[in-house]
């Protein structure tokens, strides 16, 4: 996750991007934790908006599924 200077929160897989960053462990129940609790809006001094939520748990669940698959 990384915040730019502009303000606009988004989902970082490479964790490359510039701005403030924040992390989460890719498990659902990490990212639910996180998006229910405040902490990623917290960490990145912004908030998490839906789309972006949404893209975060899909990312979760394609992790997930990779691992189930391994």
């Amino acid at each position: 996750m990384v915040r730019s200077a502009a303000g606009e929160v988004a989902v970082d897989p490479s964790r490359q991007g510039p701005g403030r960053g924040a992390w989460v462990h890719p498990r659902a129940g990490c990212v639910e934790a996180a998006l229910a609790r405040g902490g990623l809006a917290r960490a990145l001094r912004a908030g998490v908006g839906a789309e972006v939520a949404g893209r975060l748990r899909e990312l979760s669940d394609e992790q997930e599924q990779e691992q189930e698959q391994a």
